[in-house]
């Protein structure tokens, strides 16, 4: 095309040079200056550190003192939030010997595409000028200069310069294409103004695709980052409200990938809900504790929430009698409701719409969630003795603890007596579940004592419930754009073995406890519960972050070297061997007619017993139990055959998932007999040799509970043991730790009858 310039709009030349200093002056003025010392950058040690700050906003409809200040401030955590240090995290290392900026400058650029548009309006340089002038004046800006060119054979090219920084336009009248770029950094906010620029412009809001991408900004919002500053995405607000505590925007959007619209819920520019995998993490957040109650939930408690997915999760199951909903923003309730009924629709149908807020079982409470607490248990719910007001389920969908340095909100329903209240505020067989934000970096030390805080509050919660009952378990949620994590505890045994069923018995459990109407669930099934059973690594990496010595000595263990290490496969035992022995007659009940001994000289402190972990069969408590009593109600010999074996040859582990039953099905270990004389005894399975029972050192233990077949199978050797050497160990410690198989009675009698050692 050739070009021809149009001298009507450009001044003249003195007037020309002022313009000139006028805008180098402006764009002084322009310029926001964020000063920071050369060797310290504002914000956080890693920038997705800032982006986990906002997912930690994560249902936060509760109260803070100010809002901004959880987006706007430099992100400043203690390394351990247990200690009163002022140690906090403000700097990262400059990359490659390269220096960190010493400003930002900050401003708003709009990028927009016009499709569909009169031919005639786009090719009329004169009118687009004028509309390009007025637009701006409207706007409060100051023009500096205008410059259009007509393009030949049609066609109008536009730059606008104004004291903030400029505008351009470029059309295409044969195609009713127009392409719009304007930036500013002044404070005038061009998002609620991108309709009238498309309509000044003859476009129309459907047939235009427009970004405002935020310039010179450290970090950038979910609603920046996510949607508005996608040029791709189709979007559109559906609803913005500032309401008490925080700013409450709805957005209908669909990236050119996806088949239909979305609709999100964004609270102070950060993502709480998309309806593209809300059920994703409402799901992963309900089920796992209403399946784990031992009996169906009766009662339960949510707290956050505001947009009613985890309401009608609930709503789901038959046993609910009531669910009490506490958020402190009754306009996110509400909009939710017109604008996200897919998150509160209790008729579990599609084109049908049920609220769930309008269910008889629901209870909504717009309030402060303390302020609620205190009135449902004046007098602290520790020194309530009744049940009826408890609560079967308690469930936060609130802040992240990872906000505890930042929002003293956070602070307060994290602390020990806020966690210790609420786990009064259950019922004897209670469970307890809450979000707990993006799963940490495994490998990152900076991120691991940054987050040091969040393992504190999960060992906290651990003291409280059954011990190795308080389960961290983690689903990847696409539109938080990460891996999240819950935490769940258990009062009772029962609850923890119920988390840890096989999916067979979740999907059974899911049929039996919920109504058919309201299957199927979209996500969360018995082969997802699975996934739930094995704690993250990088909470394990977390744990061992601490200085704790009993922590240090199970971060030790689990890299410990065993006896098997050195060994080929298929041939893991050669430092033992089975040897023929001869049983006493009065050994009634039949005992091992052969005795374990060393092949080689087993130093002291040596692990022996990882096959005997690899090898076993694993029946939880209340299976072994079960098939006890099935043996004894239709008596069946074989069943009983079955029963005894398992009791002579294996062994319970007392305090993981709610109790264990293990029993090796090749491991020579089957062959090593009891002890009668307790000096006698070789092997134990304590992990510290100083200690001869640790398993209930530490309450929150990941590293145990990721092994738990390596923990219950341990087999260390106290001393060192002789070739030849007969191994013997302490069958005293194999019963339940209320002794109900006999061990210890039986054992007893054994050694009462024979000199010898029998089994």
């Amino acid at each position: 095309m050739t070009r021809r310039m149009s001298t009507r709009l450009q001044p003249s030349g003195w007037i020309r040079q002022f313009l000139i200093l006028l805008v180098a002056f402006a764009a002084g003025v322009c310029m926001t200056l964020l000063w920071t010392n050369q060797d310290t950058w504002m914000y956080s040690s890693a920038s997705k550190h800032a982006v986990q700050r906002r997912r930690s906003l994560r249902g936060a409809t509760t109260h803070v003192e100010d809002p901004k200040v959880l987006l706007d401030s430099p992100l400043q955590v203690p390394y351990n939030m247990h200690q009163a240090s002022n140690e906090r995290v403000y700097a990262t290392p400059e990359p490659h010997g390269t220096k960190m900026p010493q400003f930002l400058a900050q401003g708003q650029h709009i990028v927009l595409d016009l499709y569909g548009v009169d031919a005639a309006v786009l090719d009329d340089e004169e009118g687009l000028a004028n509309v390009s002038s007025a637009l701006l004046h409207g706007l409060g800006m100051t023009i500096l200069s205008i410059r259009s060119h007509k393009l030949s054979p049609q066609g109008v090219s536009i730059t606008v310069t104004i004291a903030e920084s400029h505008l351009t336009i470029h059309t295409w009248p044969e195609h009713g294409t127009a392409l719009i770029d304007m930036f500013t950094c002044g404070a005038t906010d061009l998002l609620v103004l991108v309709p009238n620029v498309v309509h000044a412009y003859g476009g129309k809001m459907k047939n235009a695709r427009w970004a405002l991408i935020p310039r010179g900004h450290a970090q950038l919002s979910d609603l920046d980052d996510f949607l508005v500053s996608k040029l791709h995405v189709r979007k559109r607000q559906l609803f913005s409200k500032q309401s008490k505590y925080q700013d409450v925007q709805i957005w209908s959007y669909r990236d050119s990938t996806a088949a239909t619209q979305s609709v999100a819920l964004f609270l102070d520019g950060q993502m709480q809900s998309s309806t593209v995998d809300e059920h994703v993490y409402h799901e992963s957040l309900v089920h796992p504790a209403m399946l784990a109650h031992p009996s169906g939930a009766k009662r339960v408690a949510v707290l956050g929430g505001g947009e009613g997915a985890t309401v009608r999760e609930l709503l789901r199951y038959k046993s609910v009698n009531e669910v009490v909903m506490v958020d402190i923003d009754g306009v996110v309730v509400n909009a939710s409701q017109r604008y996200l009924q897919q998150l509160n629709n209790c008729s579990f149908q599609k084109g049908v719409y049920k609220n769930c807020f309008d269910d008889s079982r629901t209870t909504l409470v717009i309030d402060d969630a303390f302020k609620w607490f205190d009135r449902q248990f004046p007098h602290s719910a520790c020194k309530s003795t009744s049940e009826d007001n408890k609560f079967d389920v308690i469930i936060l969908d609130l802040l992240d603890p990872e906000l505890i340095p930042d929002a003293p909100f956070a602070k307060k329903l994290y602390s020990k007596d806020m966690m210790e209240n609420l786990a009064c505020a259950l019922k004897s067989d209670g469970v307890f579940v809450s979000q707990f934000g993006e799963m940490p970096d495994a490998g990152d030390p900076d991120e691991m004592r940054r987050l040091l805080g969040k393992d504190a509050v999960i060992e906290d919660i651990a003291d409280l419930y059954a011990w190795g009952g308080t389960k961290v378990y983690s689903t990847y949620v696409p539109s938080f754009r990460g891996q999240w994590s819950f935490v769940l505890a258990c009062k009772t045994n029962e609850c923890s073995q119920r988390f840890t069923d096989n999916e067979a018995r979740v999907n059974l459990a899911i049929r039996q406890r919920i109504s058919p109407q309201a299957l199927p669930l979209r996500y969360f099934d018995g082969t997802v519960m699975q996934q739930y059973n094995v704690i993250p690594k990088s909470y394990e990496e977390l744990f061992c972050y601490r200085k704790d010595p009993d922590v240090q000595t199970f971060c030790r263990w689990a890299n410990r070297v065993e006896a098997a290490a050195t060994l080929p496969e298929g041939d893991s035992e050669q430092f033992i061997e089975v040897v023929r022995t001869e049983v006493s007659e009065v050994d009634a009940d039949g005992a091992n007619r052969s005795m374990l001994v060393a092949a080689r000289e087993i130093v002291q402190g040596e692990y022996i017993g990882i096959y005997d972990a690899a090898s076993a069969l694993r029946l939880h408590r209340r299976d072994f139990e079960a098939l006890e009593a099935f043996a004894t109600k239709y008596d069946s010999p074989e069943y009983h055959n079955v029963v005894n074996w398992l009791k002579r040859y294996g062994y319970g582990c007392d305090e993981l998932d709610g109790g264990n039953f293990y029993v090796a099905l090749d491991s020579k270990f089957t062959f090593a007999n009891h002890a009668c004389d307790r000096s006698a005894i070789a092997v134990d399975g304590a992990i510290a040799v100083e200690k001869e029972d640790d398993d209930s050192s530490v309450a929150w233990n990941p590293v145990i509970l990721r092994r738990g077949r390596e923990h219950c199978a341990a087999t260390r050797a106290l001393r060192t043991i002789k070739k030849g050497e007969s191994i013997l160990e302490n069958y005293g410690t194999f019963d339940w730790l209320d002794n109900s198989m006999g061990i210890k009675k039986r054992t007893q009698s054994w050694c009462t009858r024979t000199t010898k050692n029998p089994t």
